[in-house]
């Protein structure tokens, strides 16, 4: 199977952007949790950037 090379970019590209959002999401939360020592705010953040992200889509 032939692989084109753009779409190998694309996909190292969206990969590494993807990993990055993971260490933001988990830093994120482990600040807060440091920060206020409440379990329930920190769980809170995956569902607060996640409902951001479907309320107020960027084109």
């Amino acid at each position: 199977m032939k692989v084109n090379k753009n779409f190998l970019f694309l996909l190292l590209g969206q990969s590494t952007a993807n990993l990055g959002d993971v260490f933001y999401i988990v830093s994120t939360i482990s600040i807060l949790y440091k920060l206020t020592g409440s379990a329930t705010i920190s769980a809170f953040v995956p569902f607060t950037f996640t409902s951001a992200v479907r309320c107020f889509p960027v084109y």
